[in-house]
């Protein structure tokens, strides 16, 4: 089962980039398994990353940064999230911006740049907080619930993750 499946992505992502269709169809369904298979999610993306049919670099940027995370490796120099948040605040597309700046903000976190890595995922908190993606909102309270562990204020850190429940 597992075999057949993988043969059947390989296929589908050749297909597509034989073709030379835009990659935002294919970026779709990485998006959902970057959330929910992140092991799956890098492997279709480096079978994109080979096919060379990529036309929105940035997004494949995000998305391989959230893949990434997803399993717990950090994030190299070749990610550069800032030019992402950028280009999706002057484009508009604010799911995409908030995912952008809260997975730059785990990533200075997480190298030991504290109050730059937090103070995006609170700007995240402030300006995002209301967008109706429940993936990203649990993911924005889970990581300011770890954040608070971190600082051992256990009061706020029951609050974050709580709200990461709801």
């Amino acid at each position: 089962m597992r075999n057949t499946l993988f043969i059947l992505v390989i296929t589908l992502l050749m297909a597509g980039c034989s073709q030379k269709q835009p990659a935002n169809g294919v970026f779709s369904e990485v998006e959902y398994y970057a959330d929910h298979h992140p092991d799956r999610a890098n492997l279709m993306l480096d079978s994109l990353e080979r096919c060379h049919a990529i036309n929105d670099t940035l997004l494949y940027q995000l998305v391989k940064a959230e893949a990434l995370h997803g399993v717990g490796v950090p994030l190299s120099g070749e990610t550069d999230l800032e030019h992402c948040i950028g280009y999706f605040k002057e484009q508009g597309d604010h799911d995409h911006q908030a995912r952008a700046m809260l997975h730059q903000g785990m990533d200075l976190y997480s190298k030991g740049h504290y109050i730059e890595g937090l103070g995006l995922v609170k700007e995240v908190e402030r300006e995002f907080s209301d967008l109706d993606d429940s993936g990203l909102r649990y993911l924005l309270y889970a990581v300011l619930g770890d954040i608070n562990d971190n600082a051992a204020d256990f009061r706020q850190t029951l609050h974050y993750y709580h709200q990461a429940l709801e």
